[in-house]
């Protein structure tokens, strides 16, 4: 049986305008987004789930220039995040009507997921985020045409054994990389925290007890 009241820690009075309007931008369902990027998080933090301050500090400023590919619930999200930290957005999406409509949503850029279009930002994306399905049975990059630049930071939201095509490129053009584990450990960390009230054993969830969900 559900309890009475809610613990302490749970029973918060929400802000106008705060996890309702969120979820309003955002959407409530990931349209089918095996990805699950959702937007529970605490609020003094609103893009953990989506890039970990602990990975990329200085890449969430404002007015840095972020590129993220595809238009689906886990672009959503992540669209959302960096647009509230005041990031410079571009979203590409292979269907350029939906990246349009993603876009003017959040006052964003927008065009068709092809390399030219990636490079439209002035002086190249500091950030680039893969949030679509390619490259997880470990096979595909969505942008196989687009050249890195030595000290992007590119961070695809899938997860699985190992790096997938797009990661390892990036990687190979000595960029700094993230894969999707740092979202389901950032997601992970954000959920214990609002369900407890209180840190993450031993400061944070390991890697290694996540990865089994990825293989």
């Amino acid at each position: 049986a559900l309890p009475a009241e809610l613990p302490p820690h749970l029973a918060v009075d929400l802000p106008p305008r705060g996890i309702e309007a969120d979820q309003d931008l955002v959407g409530a369902e990931h349209e089918g987004d095996e990805l699950g990027v959702g937007d529970a998080r605490p609020p003094q933090d609103p893009a953990a789930p989506v890039l970990p301050r602990r990975q990329a500090p200085a890449l969430l400023e404002p007015g840095t220039g972020a590129v993220v590919l595809g238009a689906g619930g886990a672009a959503r999200a992540v669209v959302h995040a960096l647009t509230r930290q005041g990031l410079k957005v571009l979203v590409l999406n292979r269907t350029p009507a939906r990246a349009r409509a993603l876009a003017r949503r959040f006052g964003c850029q927008w065009g068709g997921l092809e390399a030219r279009e990636a490079a439209r930002l002035p002086g190249g994306p500091t950030l680039v985020v893969q949030t679509t399905s390619v490259g997880l049975k470990g096979a595909g990059d969505p942008l196989p045409d687009y050249t890195f630049l030595p000290g992007q930071l590119v961070y695809d939201l899938v997860y699985g054994s190992g790096p997938t095509p797009f990661l390892a490129r990036a990687r190979a053009a000595s960029c700094r990389t993230i894969d999707g584990l740092a979202m389901l450990q950032a997601q992970a960390e954000a959920q214990f925290r609002l369900f407890t009230g209180g840190e993450p054993p031993g400061g944070g969830l390991g890697r290694d007890s996540l990865r089994i969900l990825g293989a």
